[in-house]
Parts: structure tokens; sequence; C-alpha cells
């Protein structure tokens, strides 16, 4: 049951992105969406701490600090966001009280790019 719950979820979140995406791009290209979207996550900051996470391997490189120093430092998730996306790596819609839905800055581009 809970699978089914979190499978159902899933699909509405995922639709809510794909809606996101046709606002925002103007098309209703689902080929593009599926390469542009990169998922949801609970906000901005929740999705930097992630791409940290998987690209730097900061948790890690944290823990090989001293004990003592480890605890005055903190990753600021919600920086490390904003300066991929402005960067252009990515794009970030983030809604209220819905989270933060990650799209590729460059899949995104493509798609202007082709449109008349």
């Amino acid at each position: 049951m809970e699978e089914l719950v979190t499978t159902q979820q899933e699909e509405e979140t995922r639709e809510r992105a794909l809606n996101l995406f046709r606002y925002y791009t103007g098309t209703n290209d689902v080929g593009g969406f599926t390469k542009a979207y990169v998922g949801h996550f609970p906000s901005r900051s929740a999705f930097g701490e992630q791409l940290l996470r998987e690209t730097h391997n900061a948790e890690e490189r944290l823990a090989r600090l001293p004990e003592w120093l480890q605890g005055y430092l903190r990753i600021d998730g919600e920086a490390v966001a904003t300066d991929f996306e402005r960067s252009g790596f990515y794009r970030i819609l983030e809604l209220p009280n819905e989270g933060a839905f990650v799209f590729d800055r460059q899949a995104i581009d493509d798609i202007a790019r082709r449109l008349p």
C-alpha cells in the first residue's frame, strides 16, 4: 500500500513538474521535459545539499576535519543551489508549499533555440 501511495505522489509531482515546464518553456515537448527534468526537492536548500553530496563528497571531506572544527561548519545548501543556478547549470522553480522543481538549464536553452 505504501509503495502505491508513493508512486501516486511521484506521478502527481511529475505531472506538476511537466505543467511548470510547459508554462516556463511555452512548449508541450514531453521529450524535452524528460531531458530537462532533474527532480523535485523539498526546497532549494535540500537540492543544494544533495548536489554537494553527489558531486563533491562534501560530507566525507568534512568528516576528515578535526571533530572540534566540524561543529562550526555547515553547508549552505541554498547558496550552493543559487550559485549553480546563476552559473547556468540549473533552473530552479520553487513554489510555496510545493518545494523546488529543478531543470537542466542547457536542455531548456536547447528547447528555446528550436522554438520559432
